[in-house]
C-alpha cells in the first residue's frame, strides 16, 4: 500500500497477511475508522470510542450518527447512570449474553435496569 495517500490502499486485510504488522497500520485504520483516528466524525461528534472507551467492560457494538451500543460493566447501576455520568443521555439498555454484541436479550431491560453488565445505548 502507498503510506502517505490515504485511502489509496483500503483493501480488505484478508488479501496481505503481513497487514498486521507492518509500519503503515495507523494509515489503514485510519482509512477504515468512521473518525479517521482523529476522535471526531466529519459532523464533529466525538467517536463513540472517545465518549465512552474508559467504561469499565467497554466494547463497541454499533456505532452511527446519533448513538452508542456498547457492553459495559455495570457493577449493580444502569445504563442511565453511566451514561448521564458521561453528560449524555441512556436511550436504551439490554442484558448482554455471551458473546458479547452478538446477541441482545430482550429482557423488557431499560435505562433504569440494575445489572452487573448491560448492553447501554448512549446518545453520541
Amino acid at each position: 500500500g502507498s503510506h502517505g495517500t490515504l485511502g489509496a490502499d483500503v483493501s480488505i486485510a484478508g488479501d496481505d497477511p503481513t497487514w498486521q504488522t507492518a509500519p503503515c497500520i495507523g494509515d489503514r485504520i485510519a482509512a477504515t475508522t468512521p473518525d479517521g483516528g482523529s476522535g471526531v466524525d466529519a459532523g464533529g461528534r466525538p467517536s463513540c470510542d472517545s465518549l465512552y472507551g474508559g467504561v469499565n467492560g467497554y466494547e463497541l457494538c454499533h456505532e452511527n450518527a446519533t448513538t452508542c451500543e456498547f457492553a459495559a460493566t455495570t457493577s449493580s447501576s444502569t445504563c442511565g447512570v453511566l451514561c448521564f455520568g458521561l453528560g449524555q443521555t441512556c436511550l436504551d439498555a439490554f442484558d448482554n449474553v455471551t458473546p458479547v454484541c452478538d446477541r441482545r436479550e430482550w429482557m423488557g431491560d431499560t435505562c433504569d435496569t440494575v445489572r452487573g453488565s448491560e448492553i447501554c445505548v448512549c446518545t453520541r
